[in-house]
């Protein structure tokens, strides 16, 4: 089972600083407009009515969106809003979706390229992974490899692109994954970098 902190990524100017996110392990570099949330972890914007959640997993990503509907959190008082558009429901084929979390297992010694590629191989909501390009990058002082590769959508077909960043840290590792419509790729391929260039390991 893996552990993960999610954020649904708005795609907006990023600020200057990463913050740090009370609650959490992590400093994240909000986009412009967005403070932090009084009441739950993570940033805020009135003005556009739009917040960042970020939050500990219990379960893979994969398991938890599919309990993710409109009538399920419905039950806890709580609005669905998925989409880049800000509209209730799930997240279309295609949409930018975007999650930072770390594991609880071990992974990510040795070789990192090859396990960044088998791991973004176990990526459940795409399949035919190809075209896989990457570089060494450095993420929050740690060693880090960047991935990116075009795929297709488990359920529609849809042509998706893959953008992935894996930080080994002791027996563990920390992982950033971007899915994204090939059509929106150019677009938001700068946010999800923005945001991931941002991380900070907490002391």
């Amino acid at each position: 089972m893996k552990r993960s902190h999610m954020m649904m990524l708005l795609a907006l100017p990023a600020a200057a600083e990463p913050v740090r996110v009370p609650g959490t392990g992590i400093s994240l570099q909000p986009p412009a407009g967005f403070a932090l949330a009084e009441d739950y972890p993570g940033f805020q914007s009135a003005e556009q009515q739009a917040s960042i959640m970020v939050t500990r997993m219990p379960a893979p990503v994969a398991e938890i969106r599919k309990a993710m509907t409109k009538d399920t959190l419905a039950t806890r008082g709580i609005t669905l809003l998925l989409t880049e558009s800000g509209s209730p429901g799930t997240s279309g084929p295609g949409e930018p979706v975007y999650v930072i979390g770390s594991s609880i297992g071990p992974g990510g010694s040795g070789d990192l390229k090859a396990f960044s590629e088998a791991r973004a191989k176990q990526t459940e909501q795409i399949r035919n992974l190809e075209n896989l390009s990457g570089r060494e990058i450095t993420l929050g002082g740690l060693a880090a490899y960047e991935l990116l590769a075009d795929a297709k959508d488990v359920k529609s077909g849809t042509a998706i692109h893959l953008y992935q960043v894996i930080a080994p840290d002791g027996d563990g590792y920390f992982i950033a994954q971007g899915l994204v419509g090939a059509a929106k790729a150019s677009e938001m391929l700068p946010e999800f970098r923005k945001v991931t260039e941002s991380f900070r390991k907490a002391n």
